[in-house]
């Protein structure tokens, strides 16, 4: 059963479903400036580093978007990163001739150490399609009501 279909037959009557789907929109470096559109990943090689719940998913998109991703650095959700782990990746990296790509959650941690300007983060963006105005509506409501 498709998931949207599981939802909507387990939810109660009346109640709002938004749809929602993530839209990568860059590649930025740790000072949030965007440095590379997303077509120039295409066929770069690619060392992929996330510390997050989901950095599988992270992986798949950024091979849907071309990547050649030559090596991973997955970490748990919440990893604080140490130097020599950087300074491992980056030597990764520069020995292979590679990017080094992070997610923009990680790029925080990662600034905590040292501004670096050879990992990049993934921008990425929410798209609400047609249901935008209905979800901005829904949450003035909500604040309207805690006033």
């Amino acid at each position: 059963m498709a998931l949207k279909s599981l939802i909507l037959n387990n939810i109660s009557s009346g109640t709002p479903v938004i749809c929602s789907r993530f839209v990568p929109t860059g590649l930025f470096n740790s000072h949030q400036e965007m440095i590379h559109e997303i077509c120039e990943l295409k066929n770069w090689k690619i060392i992929c580093v996330a510390a997050t719940a989901s950095s599988r998913s992270f992986l798949a998109m950024l091979k849907s978007l071309g990547a050649n991703v030559i090596q991973t650095y997955f970490y748990p959700d919440h990893h604080y990163y140490s130097e020599r782990e950087l300074e491992e990746i980056v030597n990764a990296a520069t020995s292979r001739g590679a990017k080094i790509i992070t997610t923009e959650k990680d790029i925080v941690k990662i600034k905590r150490i040292r501004a670096r300007e050879d990992i990049l983060y993934l921008g990425i963006d929410f798209d609400f399609g047609n249901h935008e105005e209905f979800l901005k509506t829904l949450i003035r409501k909500k604040i309207n009501e805690n006033i």
